[in-house]
């Protein structure tokens, strides 16, 4: 059974009594005995189900009159009862129950996930039109068609800028927490299915869900013994407003992910702090002011050459307030995941502007090329001509030698010089 709290309290018109005060050495009132609170207890035996497959909605309640279906479903209901349930489209499905009593309404609901009836993985899927981009969306049914239409663009963009990375795999859930689960025991249905070395207990370990963008590798490296390996990135459709442009930035951000330890080879680098280290986030992973900073400049300058002018400009005019944190004792060394200032991916992607600035974009994806032979500082050296620490404190004078309409001037140049 998925439980469901109420997502709306009861609604109670509190009477307030006044004590009299005075009179002759004596005072009194009245007590005002309120309604009892309504409860209201909904649940599904599923959260998700194939289409043209029962399931059951069950509920019951206390201190409530009258219930009211709504959603999905309608009609009068029974203060306590179950009705069984059986959809014939795929898409995602919200049932919700209102309840009222003398002390108020209450109401909740449940979502469930309805898949196609044939179990047909190709109706869950989405790929590049371009035969030189193969990586794979897997989606949740109710997910907008629009939506993984800006998505599946933003990933061949970001495929035919960079490169492909494949084996490549995109789990894309709708923003609610039944069609996450739904979509998590598919990619382990479909996981056990493509290699008999996967272990189900590595199921709990997708990292798909509510609200969530990741890149996570998939390979020996990392799963003693696991067979196959692929670049996996997972994404939430976060709003279908067209003018946000998540869709198109996160999609690219996480895509650079791969782009990013595909180029550092596993017969090099065959241990997980190796591969931290040389990706410049240091032993324990911890330090995020390069592979996120990247991501998140390339995402956003990605989202901008693939036709929305502005986008890389906005995305630093919001990032200036970070600038404040630098100080002559600054190291972009001391920025972690967990920073109170919020500011490692920030000053990462400030940093990364900088540094291509000052040489180029291309000089930036040499410096890939060079990991596996020559690691992440000496390679930084060779095609930088700084170490890193040195990097560190030239990034650390600009900003302080700098205004903010001079450091927005460069990454207008930046662009300039793409486009």
């Amino acid at each position: 059974m998925f439980p469901v709290q109420p997502i709306k309290g009861p609604i109670f018109l509190l009477l307030l009594a006044l004590a009299g005060c005075g009179g002759s050495g004596g005072g009194g009132g009245n007590v005002i005995t309120l309604p009892p609170e309504p409860s209201l207890s909904f649940t599904s035996s599923v959260a998700s189900s194939p289409a043209d497959t029962s399931f059951t909605l069950t509920w019951s309640t206390s201190n409530v009159e009258s219930c009211a279906a709504s959603g999905s479903w309608s009609g009068d209901k029974g203060l306590s009862g179950s009705e069984t349930i059986s959809e014939s489209q795929p898409g995602g499905y919200t049932y919700t129950l209102t309840c009222t009593g003398e002390g108020g309404d209450v109401e909740a609901e449940v979502d469930v996930a309805i898949s196609d009836a044939s179990g047909d993985e190709e109706a869950f899927t989405v790929s590049s039109t371009n035969p030189d981009c193969q990586g794979t969306l897997f989606h949740s049914p109710s997910v907008l068609s629009d939506y993984l239409d800006r998505v599946i663009r933003a990933y061949t963009y970001g495929c035919e800028y960079l490169g492909d990375i494949r084996p490549l795999e995109i789990w894309l859930t709708a923003n609610n927490e039944s069609e996450a689960s739904a979509l998590r025991d598919r990619w382990c249905a479909f996981r056990l299915q493509r290699d008999p070395t996967f272990r189900e207990a590595w199921c709990q370990n997708s990292q798909i869900g509510v609200n969530l963008a990741n890149y996570v590798r998939w390979s020996s490296v990392y799963y003693d013994g696991l067979a196959s390996a692929h670049h996996q990135n997972n994404l939430s459709a976060f709003s279908n407003d067209p003018n946000d442009l998540s869709a198109e930035y996160v999609t690219i951000h996480e895509f650079f992910h791969a782009y990013q330890f595909d180029h550092l080879d596993e017969a090099i680098y065959g241990r997980p702090e190796e591969r931290d280290i040389h990706m410049g986030r240091t032993q324990d992973g911890s330090r995020p002011w390069h592979s996120e900073g990247s991501a998140d400049f390339f995402g956003h300058l990605l989202t901008e050459l693939a036709g929305h002018p502005g986008a890389l400009k906005q995305y630093f005019e919001n990032a200036e307030f970070c600038t404040g944190v630098v100080d002559d004792a600054f190291s972009l060394w001391n920025l972690t995941y967990d920073d109170s200032s919020n500011c490692g991916y920030p000053l990462g992607a400030w940093a990364i502007a900088y540094l291509i600035s000052q040489h180029s974009v291309e000089a930036y994806f040499a410096f890939y090329d060079d990991l596996n032979g020559y690691g992440f500082f000496e390679g930084w050296e060779k095609n930088f001509g700084q170490t890193t620490d040195e990097f560190d404190v030239s990034f650390r004078d600009w900003v302080l030698a700098t205004t903010a309409e001079e450091r927005l001037s460069m990454i207008e140049h930046i662009v300039a010089d793409l486009t």
